[in-house]
Order: structure tokens, then sequence, then C-alpha cells
């Protein structure tokens, strides 16, 4: 390739400027400098590389001081006390109907080892006092009975009828109102060897509030004894003008008011079936059916042969007890 003069021409301009410049600004070798040492560092330590663990704030609450009392000794002493045993003292009366034992009723009594008891015997009208037994061999004939319980004690109060100088039953006082009058039939005439030949039946509650008379029923087939009000149904003697109620009685539409543990009235009523004797004894409370059974029972001789007996009764010492001399018989038939 040929170059043109204005190229040629160019280039020659260059290199004359380039002489030109180099001759006014000559370049000064370089000054060496000595540099110095370099400065040697300490060798690095390692740092150790520690652990962070992150933990919780711990709080402290600053507990109340503890006052620590001492026990004081205690000294058990052995007890002088006496615990003492209970025994049973068991009540009867021989024969059952015959009286009774005060204060204690016939039956079981629990009693204390040590404790003392006063007894008296007191006959029902026709008997009189025999007897104590005690325990079965020991007899004591004063009729009070003192005696301190060291066991168990079994005590029957012995009674026998009395001579014909005791006193009579009570008579029917004058005035007594009277049943319809109609002709009755024969009366019954009780088996022999009553009360043990006849046997009983009734009401719970009359039974076990006369518990101590019935001991003088026995299991004979000579008759039956029913007893209590709502056990003698129906009642036989309406056909007499008799009627019981609710503490009410009439007779022939005479009426008589009970109070209930003060005042009631009983009826005893016998009657002949084909040789078999039954008889419904009965009140208008507890109180005149015991009435009427322990007159039954004291005086077999006055009912024997009669067909309808009504009985009045009141507590005269106010002590809630039938005791007979407080039974006053009203009305008999025949």
């Amino acid at each position: 390739m040929k170059l043109s003069r204005f190229a040629v021409f160019l280039i020659a301009a260059l290199l004359v400027s380039s002489y030109v410049l180099a001759s006014a600004f000559p370049i000064k070798s370089p000054t060496a400098t000595i540099l110095p040492p370099p400065i040697q560092l300490p060798t690095p330590v390692p740092i150790p590389i520690i652990a962070v663990t992150k933990t919780e704030p711990t709080v402290t609450i600053p507990k109340p001081p503890i006052t620590i009392i001492p026990i004081p000794t205690v000294t058990i002493q052995p007890t002088t006390a006496t615990f003492r045993k209970l025994h049973e003292v068991i009540i009867k009366v021989d024969p059952p109907y015959a009286g009774e034992v005060k204060p204690l009723s016939q039956g079981k009594h629990p009693m204390k080892e040590g404790k003392r008891i006063v007894l008296r015997a007191v006959p029902n009208a026709g008997y009189k006092f025999d007897h104590w037994t005690l325990d079965g061999h020991r007899k004591v004939y004063r009729r009070v009975l003192r005696l301190q319980v060291q066991k168990d004690h079994v005590i029957v109060a012995h009674f026998v009828k009395a001579s014909s100088s005791t006193r009579s039953p009570p008579k029917i006082p004058t005035g007594s109102p009277s049943p319809a009058t109609k002709s009755a039939p024969a009366g019954c005439i009780l088996p022999n060897g009553f009360p043990k030949s006849m046997s009983y039946s009734g009401m719970y509650a009359d039974l076990l509030y006369n518990e101590d008379l019935l001991a003088g029923l026995g299991e004979g087939v000579a008759g039956k004894v029913i007893i209590g009000r709502e056990a003698v149904r129906p009642q036989p003697w309406h056909s007499y003008g008799v009627e019981m109620g609710d503490l009410i009685l009439r007779i022939n539409g005479t009426k008589f008011s009970a109070n209930f543990g003060s005042e009631d009235y009983g009826i005893i009523y016998l009657k002949c079936e084909d040789g078999y004797l039954t008889i419904r004894v009965a009140g208008l409370t507890r109180y005149g059916t015991r009435a009427a059974l322990l007159y039954l029972l004291s005086y077999p001789d006055v009912v024997n042969g009669k067909i309808l007996i009504i009985l009045g009764w009141k507590d005269s010492n106010s002590d809630r007890k039938v005791e007979l001399e407080e039974v006053i018989p009203l009305v008999s038939i025949p």
C-alpha cells in the first residue's frame, strides 16, 4: 500500500515535534530511596472461642424465717378410772298376772356393775307376796329386796293366792248403765287350768304392751284369747247396744270418753262354740285393753259364767300404769 503525501508529511511533523519537546524538558533519572526495614508485628495470640449459653434469669423470693418451737414432753400417766361392766338383770313374776315388781317391770334390764337396786313386790288383788328367788336358789322372804349388782341375775317375785279374808274384787256400782235388755244365752265356763289351757292372738302393739301378762297364757287347745280392739272385728257386743269407737264408748246411747294414759274403758266378751271358748279383750286404747286383760287374769272366778263385762280404769296415782285396784267393773251380763 502506498502512503499519500499528506500522511507522510503528518508523520514527519509528529516526529519533529516529539524531538523538540524532549529537548526542552529532559527526563531526569529517578533517585533511589532507601526504605526503612519493615516493622516486625508481635505474633498474634489466639483468642479463645467462648460459647455463650442463653440462660433464664433466676428470681429469688426471700422466705420468711422459720421458727422451730420445741415440742414439750408429754408424760402419760396410767389411768385409775374403772370401766364398769354391764350385767343383765332379768325380773320375773310367778304367776305372771299375780302381781308386779316396782320400780322395774318384768323383762331384761342392763345394769352397771356395782349398781344398787331396791325392788318392791306388789301383789294384785286375790294374791299375796310369798318370797323372792335370786338366781334360782337363794330365797328372800322380805317384801323389799335390796341387791348390789355384781353379775347377771335372775330375780323372781313369787305370789300365792290369798285366803278368803282378802278383800273381794270391786262390785259394780249402783246406777251403772245397763246394756240392751234381751234374753242372754247361758254364760261360758272357763276351762280347767285357766289360763294355761288358753292360747292367745292379737295386734302386735297390744301383745308387746301386755307381754308380761301374756306369760300366764299357754298354748292350750281349750280356747283362745283375742287381744286388742283392732283385732276384734266385728265387735260382737253391738247386739247389746255397746259401741266402741275412737276414745268414745257408748252404752245404749250413754257416752263415756277416754283420755289417753289417764282414763279408759275395756270390754271382756266370752263366747262358747261347740265346747271351744273364745274370749275377746279390747279397750278404747291400749290402757283399756290392759285393764280388761289384767281383770280377766286376776278374777277368773268373777268372769266365769259371764258373757259381757265392761270395765272402767282411771289412773288414780298418775303413774301412767294400769293397776288392778284402779279397775272398776261397770256392766256385767248375765
